[in-house]
């Protein structure tokens, strides 16, 4: 495809991709009339892109780019590592509401008290933090309806996809179907699962999801971005690319799509990450190497940097000579051998 047919957009406020097309690169702004190659247009958007939207362009004085609507480095260190979630945001709210007005249901032949479960959402902040209590709830709920669930009015959903208000649509928690209510035998579901994992209802977040860095088992935020919405995205695979020991999956708790014995296991998803901004002195910038920045399991350099990622503090880029010399870790090795004519 030549470059001159490609879909391309300068703006002076962002631009963004989050693994999605090239329809949106923008919370107001499209970019259609192009090729399929590069994705679709005016089609459902995740609830991933949907969310980094919803970031971006929020310039109250309260948003994630402070009280003069630009990011400076530290806000866009904070908001990368904010842990929201657009599943909750538009759901949690009207889940609790609901399920405040029945206590009861009954699925699988098991009455279910939904009570614990209520006051855990209720009082979960819809982050996805180490201390997050109800987050693990959450994504047992969200992921007891089917993938299609998220693009479309539906079991999940009441309004349907809007393809002039990408960002805004599907929304609002579905009204109870053919007799039943849905949403509620979902989170009753939710709760059996973890009863059948050993898990309170309102477990903290870090004491299920881990990453396991050579039997060094390091608790880990983030969350679903498929499923809930998140930027900061972790999800299990198994290694395909990598000669990296692969940490125990675990096995599959009955009825849950990601829970194991092993609760979550984190073995990608968020990886190389930087915030930069450009100054008059040059660039300046801080990054993470989620995974760590070696393979030997017996490197403290193959676990360090998960744990600086754990507790959401960034190294700092060297980018000067002079920054360079300074930093004690450096080493220089000079490599010499026969030149090729």
């Amino acid at each position: 495809m030549p470059y001159a047919r490609s879909p391309r957009l300068e703006r002076r406020d962002y631009v963004f991709n989050a693994n999605d097309s090239a329809w949106v690169p923008h919370a107001t702004a499209r970019l259609s009339g192009y090729s399929a190659a590069f994705g679709p247009e005016r089609t459902p958007r995740s609830l991933r892109t949907r969310m980094n939207a919803r970031l971006l362009a929020d310039m109250s004085p309260t948003g994630p780019a402070g009280a003069d609507g630009k990011f400076a480095l530290d806000e866009l260190a904070t908001v990368a590592f904010d842990n929201r979630g657009l599943a909750s945001e538009l759901l949690r709210a009207p889940l609790v509401e609901r399920c405040g007005r029945r206590s009861q249901v009954t699925v699988e032949a098991v009455t279910v008290n939904l009570g614990p479960a209520c006051r855990a959402l209720a009082e979960w902040n819809g982050r996805l933090d180490l201390d997050s209590r109800g987050a693990v709830l959450w994504r047992e709920f969200i992921t007891r309806f089917e993938a299609g669930d998220q693009f479309r009015a539906g079991p999940l959903f009441a309004e349907d996809f809007d393809p002039d208000r990408p960002i805004d649509t599907p929304r609002g928690l579905a009204p109870p179907r053919d007799g039943r209510d849905q949403v509620l035998e979902a989170l009753a579901q939710a709760v059996r699962v973890l009863e059948r994992a050993g898990l309170s209802v309102d477990v903290a977040l870090g004491q299920v999801q881990r990453a396991d860095r050579s039997g060094r088992k390091v608790p880990v935020h983030g969350g679903h971005g498929f499923w809930e919405g998140v930027p900061n995205f972790v999800h299990f695979r198994p290694h395909t690319t990598t000669l990296e020991p692969q940490p125990p999956a675990g096995r599959p708790v009955p009825g849950s799509r990601l829970l194991t014995s092993e609760g979550y296991p984190i073995t990608g998803g968020t990886s190389f990450v930087m915030v930069l901004e450009f100054t008059d002195r040059g660039p300046r910038a801080r990054a993470l190497l989620v995974s760590g920045q070696t393979g030997d399991p017996t490197s403290p350099r193959f676990w360090e940097q998960t744990e600086l990622y754990a507790s959401k503090r960034w190294r700092d880029v060297r980018f000067t000579d002079e920054e360079i010399r300074a930093d004690p870790a450096v080493t220089v090795t000079r490599l010499r051998g026969p030149r090729t004519p």
